[in-house]
């Protein structure tokens, strides 16, 4: 597991909370590397070449603060855990659109603190996303390419070549027929928004009369015509979501 930490008090990354996150790592018996970082935009970069599994976020830093720098991360990957441990407890409710595992408040008990850390350690482990297999061409070669099923954004079918577009990524794909894909995915939450563009319906943020917008500021054609169904999907989504909680 890797995990990564950043908050720019090195003071207390060195002698408060880095020791309390290296004991929930041994409670919890967690083969894992922790990253510590004082520079959001130093993270960033390291996500972006690599990846982590569990994140740790103070809110208040310079050049990215937490929130705006857990957003750019979601664009990268919606799997991995993410903590928030701020001063700031009215912010709870306010970091929750980033899909938070948990809230730490910097002043808690330490032994809370920990166990806390341990609880979230452990989910994280035991966590294995629904992943999604695909063969792409990259640098001329056919590889295959695990995608976690919630970062598809959507399939864009261009010039005969099938692309598939994540929160920042682009894949060239082999598959060479978009009929394939539609079968495949348009029974799995995508919709065709027009002939050659299938979008996962949960990156919508926007339908207007003539394009959708999705999580990540791309706007996708709409055909006349498809307005209303899309409204009316997203809202019976919404109301189904409702319903289970």
């Amino acid at each position: 597991m890797r995990i990564a930490v950043c908050d720019d008090d090195k003071d207390f990354l060195k002698n408060v909370f880095g020791r309390l996150i290296e004991r929930a790592v041994r409670q919890a018996q967690a083969d894992a590397h922790v990253s510590f970082f004082t520079d959001s935009k130093a993270l960033l970069e390291e996500f972006g070449n690599s990846g982590f599994d569990l994140v740790i976020l103070d809110i208040d830093m310079p050049r990215l603060n937490g929130k705006e720098l857990a957003a750019e991360l979601r664009l990268l990957d919606s799997t991995f855990f993410l903590v928030f441990a701020t001063s700031y407890r009215d912010e709870v409710y306010n970091t929750i659109p980033y899909r938070i595992n948990a809230f730490i408040t910097k002043d808690s008990p330490p032994d809370a603190i920990t166990a806390e850390l341990v609880r979230v350690i452990r989910e994280c482990a035991e966590f294995s996303p629904e992943v999604c297999v695909l063969e792409v061409i990259a640098n001329g070669e056919k590889k295959l390419a695990r995608i976690p099923m919630n970062d598809l954004f959507c399939f864009c079918c261009i010039k005969r070549k099938i692309y598939l577009h994540t929160g920042k990524s682009e894949y060239l794909l082999a598959e060479s027929r978009f009929a394939d894909i539609e079968e495949r995915f348009l029974a799995q939450g995508f919709y065709e928004v027009c002939r050659g563009y299938i979008v996962n319906t949960g990156k919508i943020s926007l339908v207007g009369k003539t394009g959708v917008t999705l999580d990540n500021g791309e706007v996708l054609p709409l055909s006349r015509g498809r307005y209303k169904e899309l409204q009316e999907l997203l809202l019976s989504n919404i109301t189904m979501e409702s319903d289970l909680l």
